[in-house]
């Protein structure tokens, strides 16, 4: 059976929500197979879990008041168990320990010392990860923002796929913009795709989305498209929208699976050779 452990500091606030949250998470899609538990690297056993960090689980619907706090062990490093850091620096304390332990980062900052509010926030932004932890567990696909160090091969996989692609200065620009929102997907720890949008006042615009062409239909396509929605709903955005090419009957059918409707045709949107952008748009339902 798979293990996967979420690991925090102190294993009383951040890992434990993520523990409740995401094991009602797998119990609302009927997903088994998968033990869930939760750590901390600098912790004591037995202690409990912060009163902020229950209030914001439960208003969620995880009950983890009676959650006592766990030390991440040397048994805990097994072959099927996934290590789900709330930070990049944890990850690297793991990784460090056991360079072959399957870990990965969600960047979740510290609540500790926060009003409710704050957990509740903090609460949220775990559960808009939740997709791309599954991907990880399920499928070894992990999806993360994109770095630097990932322009070269995006702009490489750009030329591969568009007539008019995107220059490593322009995907270099959107690390500086607050409104841009770019993952990648890697597989057994090589980028295979990516997928890059812009968030503006709740309206989500997909700039593009590639994957390598041997990999293609194996859902990492679609893994993305969720990673953009799951973001964009904990950012409260109403809709994302997006143009193809309307000979693009390939992308036309991903697009459709993941719920985007045709909503328009933008004439000669595209050059070299020029065409018709059929624009889809797929609306977000909120919680509450």
């Amino acid at each position: 059976m798979k293990r996967v452990i979420f690991v925090c500091s102190g294993n009383s606030c951040r890992s434990p929500m993520a523990e409740g949250l995401f094991r009602e998470y797998l119990k609302s899609r009927e997903i088994g197979g998968i033990e869930v538990s939760s750590a901390g690297i600098f912790c004591r056993d037995g202690g409990s879990v912060t009163e902020n960090a229950a209030f914001a689980a439960e208003i969620l619907g995880a009950d983890i008041k009676n959650h006592k706090t766990k030390a991440l062990r040397a048994d805990d490093f097994t072959e099927e168990t996934y290590f789900i850091c709330m930070t990049s620096s944890i990850s690297e304390i793991i990784s460090a320990f056991n360079p072959n332990a399957k870990v990965m980062a969600l960047e979740i900052d510290d609540p500790f010392g926060g009003d409710s509010d704050i957990y509740l926030r903090t609460a949220e932004k775990i559960c808009s990860d939740f997709h791309r932890v599954l991907q990880f567990v399920k499928n070894g696909v992990l999806i993360m923002p994109m770095k630097k160090e990932d322009i070269p091969y995006l702009a490489e996989l750009e030329r591969e796929n568009f007539s008019v692609a995107w220059s490593e200065k322009s995907f270099d620009e959107e690390l500086e913009n607050s409104n841009a929102r770019f993952y990648t997907a890697r597989l057994g720890g090589v980028l295979v795709g990516y997928i890059g949008a812009i968030n503006v006042c709740g309206e989500v615009s997909i700039c593009n989305i590639a994957v390598e062409e041997n990999l293609r239909n194996r859902g990492i396509g679609g893994s993305l498209l969720r990673q953009i929605e799951e973001i964009s709903k904990f950012e409260r955005a109403e809709f994302i929208t997006l143009e193809v090419r309307e000979s693009n009957l390939t992308a036309k059918r991903l697009y459709e699976k993941n719920g985007y409707k045709e909503v328009g045709l933008r004439k000669g949107f595209y050059q070299k050779p020029k065409e018709d952008a059929v624009l889809m748009t797929k609306f977000l339902k909120q919680n509450g």
